[in-house]
This record gives structure tokens, C-alpha cells and sequence, in this order.
């Protein structure tokens, strides 16, 4: 980029402000998003009340496209719709957190045929009070965006969208970012978890927004209550296969 191009872009708000303290920062955020992932993945595997017989819980870093179009094939009507994933071989999406799946006990993380989305997590930075005046701190949101897409894919088909995202930054306290914001989830809001899909059948991402930097335990707090409404969901539906009319009964509590 030309030094000219750098100071239009800086005129219009749209340099990106941070320093390399700033960029280190966000690069332990991600880490931070990855480990509360795998810790989730322990604590779920170890607690007999969420198992399923005969199920594991999975934590990888990427969800190939290939997988998700298998996964179309069999839970939907309309994969021919979905060619364009077969055309990229080894490509996927890769969240923060990466994606934690339900799948058979006796396959591997390589080498896996059915299974379920059971969560995604990431952490994004936008904005930084020093440059409250500039809407000019990176991209953080659109690059979420691209992943929920991503995992909406993976869910489809389901009832849950187990997606969370904690955002941070001073720019989560400006009115231009609920433009931003506000399709990611179809405007359902923010602060509260969007785990069940709406009545309208859309999938709502769950996010959560602060200025100050999220801690490990608020993260895992929030996460693993997912998490768990998760695999009681599909305890549940996996229960609702022998017991129709228990299942009925449930529907209609919620």
C-alpha cells in the first residue's frame, strides 16, 4: 500500500490503529478462546450426567468444507445447492476457539464420518479508547461474520446454533457498530444466549459485548452453560427416538 493510499485511508477513519502491543494482545485472545475450547471438551467428556453412549466430544481447529457437505447431504433437501464446497479440497473455516463435535467414541479427530455441532467459540477486538474518535480498528467483526456463516452451514438442519462470539473494544460502545452487528444474528440482540433457533427457524449467534478484555472464567462460565444445554438437547432428542410421545411433551414445555 502506497504511503498516499495509507493517509486517505487514515482521512476516512479506516487505518488500522493498532500497535504491536495492541496485535500480541489480540494474538493471547485467541489462545485464551482455543484453551477454554479444549477445557470445555475435558470437562464435558468427564462428567457422566452430559455423556452419550456410544458419543465423544472432539475439539478441532478447522472444519473442512468437505465435512460440512457430507454433513448437508444427509440432513437436508437442497445439497446440490452446496457443490461449490466440494471444489476446495482441504479448505474450511477456522474459528478462534475452534469447533468442538459430537462424533462416534470409536473414530478419531482425522477420521470421522457422522457428527454433530456441539460448539464454537471466538474472541474479537474492535476499537481501543485512545482512537474513540476514528472508526478505524480493524475488521474484527466482518471477520466473525464470515464464521458464523460458516457454522451456520455446519448446524443446518438442527435446532441449536451453539456459536459464541465475545467481542471487546471501545468500539462496541459506538451506535455504528450495531449496523455492523445487528445481521450477524438477525437482530436478536446481544448479551444472552441465542442457543435454540427462533421460531422463524433462523439461526441467531450468541454475543456478548464489553470494552474491557473478557477473563478466562467469564468465558468459561458462559461458554460451558452452553455447552451443557447442548448435550441435554441431544440427550434429550436421542431419548425422543425411543419415547415419541415423552419428546411431544417436551416441545411443549419450552
Amino acid at each position: 500500500m502506497s504511503k498516499k493510499q495509507q493517509e486517505n485511508l487514515s482521512k476516512n477513519g479506516a487505518a488500522n490503529s493498532f500497535t504491536e502491543k495492541d496485535k500480541n494482545e489480540t494474538k493471547k485472545a485467541d489462545k485464551t478462546a482455543k484453551q477454554i475450547t479444549e477445557e470445555i471438551k475435558n470437562l464435558v467428556n468427564g462428567l457422566n450426567e452430559l455423556k452419550i453412549p456410544g458419543k465423544k466430544i472432539i475439539h478441532i481447529n478447522k472444519l473442512k468444507f468437505s465435512s460440512i457437505y457430507s454433513r448437508l447431504k444427509k440432513k437436508t433437501d437442497y445439497f446440490e445447492d452446496y457443490d461449490e464446497y466440494t471444489k476446495h479440497e482441504g479448505r474450511g473455516f477456522e474459528p478462534d476457539g475452534g469447533v468442538l463435535l459430537l462424533i462416534d467414541e470409536n473414530e478419531n479427530e482425522t477420521n470421522f464420518t457422522e457428527w454433530e455441532p456441539v460448539f464454537c467459540c471466538e474472541m474479537k477486538r474492535q476499537g481501543k479508547k485512545e482512537n474513540k474518535d476514528k472508526n478505524n480498528c480493524g475488521n474484527a467483526i466482518e471477520r466473525g461474520s464470515k464464521n458464523i456463516q460458516g457454522f451456520e452451514d455446519a448446524c443446518r438442519g438442527g435446532e441449536i446454533f451453539p456459536y459464541i462470539l465475545f467481542g471487546w473494544g471501545y468500539d462496541f460502545q459506538k451506535e455504528y457498530m450495531h449496523g455492523k452487528m445487528s445481521p450477524m444474528n438477525h437482530g436478536g440482540g446481544y448479551n444472552k444466549e441465542l442457543l435454540m433457533n427462533g421460531h422463524d427457524g433462523v439461526m441467531r449467534a450468541t454475543i456478548y459485548t464489553k470494552e474491557e478484555k473478557w477473563t478466562e472464567c467469564e468465558m468459561l462460565e458462559k461458554s460451558l452453560c452452553m455447552v451443557k444445554n447442548v448435550m441435554r438437547y441431544y440427550k434429550n432428542k436421542k431419548t425422543a427416538s425411543n419415547t415419541p410421545i415423552k419428546w411431544i411433551k417436551n416441545i411443549f414445555r419450552k
